[in-house]
């Protein structure tokens, strides 16, 4: 049983105690696990949704375009990996205030990079510089919706420049914002 949803892990065994004794005997019992067998498969597709809408790194692929789609991002011809990142700045970016805080969750987001592969610097006046080291090759379609994704959690008259490095390629040198960092990368 999971905190989210209650599952029933033995449904033959709770179907057979809900039973009346006198159910048990001869082939009764079967029978009245085989009618119940499809309430099983609902159950465990329930159990699935459930768990996924909650944690979309374990989603399956059904429920991410499911959960895609209650956010208004369907997949668009992306993989699995590049889906999952976008539904994932996207439901971040619904609830965003536009401030850099809120911006950065959407850019972790976005990218899968944990806190300590991803940096966030304020560019004066009133602008953010993100980058982020990423484990997979993300693809033209996924970086066009990755920056509507992220133009959306920002306020308009921000200016946001976003670098994105994948790790098996990236390198160290100035970044276009300043020259004491050392930030860039090599697609």
């Amino acid at each position: 049983m999971t905190a989210i949803y209650p599952w029933i892990e033995d449904f033959d065994g709770r179907v057979e105690s809900l039973l009346p004794a006198p159910a048990a005997i001869g082939d009764s019992l079967s029978v009245m696990l085989a009618l119940a067998s499809p309430w099983s498969v609902m159950e465990s597709a329930l159990q699935e949704l459930a768990v996924g809408l909650v944690d979309l790194g374990a989603a399956a692929p059904w429920v991410l375009k499911v959960a895609g789609l209650r956010v208004n991002e369907p997949p668009g011809g992306l993989g699995t990996t590049e889906y999952r990142r976008i539904v994932e700045g996207r439901r971040l970016s619904l609830g965003s205030d536009a401030t850099a805080g809120a911006v950065w969750l959407v850019w972790l987001g976005l990218t899968g990079a944990d806190v300590g592969s991803a940096t966030q610097t304020p560019l004066p006046p009133a602008g953010l510089a993100l980058a982020a080291l990423v484990a997979f090759t993300p693809s033209a379609p996924w970086l066009s919706r990755a920056g509507g994704v992220l133009r959306d959690a920002v306020d308009a008259s921000t200016e946001v420049e976003a670098l994105i490095a994948i790790a098996t390629t990236a390198y160290w040198d100035v970044t276009p914002w300043t020259d004491a960092a050392t930030w860039a990368y090599d697609l």
